[in-house]
């Protein structure tokens, strides 16, 4: 196997918002068959080490694309995200597929917000972990109101975590992912029997 290496390092202080958010960084490189390496010393800082195989594909070949799936009809979502611009993101791209949103930025937010709309709201999409309340609280919540409601989870943990979230009428993706891989996914989760 080839291996790419990758190599990189902060200069940002403690505290300074040098997050990398781990848990999706290592989510996505263990889905492209990789392995992340870290390292640390006190006083010196930590190294990430990425190990991608390569590709024999050449740059040029064509790459099977999915084509969005579009509403057929006024479906309204609730959107569950404390990141701002991901909820945004993600109201954004619902808008965009023809479905209604409502979006909450907590998990006892949304909880609310379905209280306030439940007769509306066809499908819950979140993210599992949260300030507050998270998504997997907030659901359970939920579906003590209505139990056959429908959930897509979002989350940065890796294929084993999030096998443990699926069952009927709920289904995850994992970040990062395409809006066109969203609506499949948000089409097959709300066709479930």
């Amino acid at each position: 196997m080839n291996i790419f290496l990758i190599l990189f390092f902060t200069t940002k202080g403690v505290g300074k918002g040098t997050g990398l958010g781990l848990s999706t960084v290592k989510a996505t490189i263990e889905e492209h068959g990789g392995i992340i390496n870290v390292s640390s010393s006190e006083g010196h800082g930590s190294k990430f080490e990425i190990c991608l195989p390569l590709t024999s594909q050449s740059q040029h070949e064509e790459v099977a694309k999915l084509d969005a799936v579009k509403s057929k009809s006024e479906t309204t979502i609730l959107i569950i995200d404390d990141e701002e611009i991901v909820r945004k993101t993600l109201e954004q791209s619902i808008l965009s597929l023809g479905y209604n949103a409502i979006t909450a930025s907590d998990g006892e937010k949304g909880l609310q917000a379905y209280r306030d709309h439940m007769d509306e709201v066809e499908l819950v999409i979140t993210d599992v972990v949260m300030p507050i309340m998270d998504g997997r609280v907030a659901v359970e919540h939920m579906r003590k109101i209505k139990p056959e409601l429908r959930v897509v989870f979002i989350t940065g943990y890796d294929n084993t975590e999030i096998s443990k979230l699926k069952s009927e009428k709920t289904s995850t993706i994992a970040k990062p992912f395409s809006i066109e891989g969203l609506s499949h996914v948000i089409h097959e989760t709300l066709e479930s029997k």
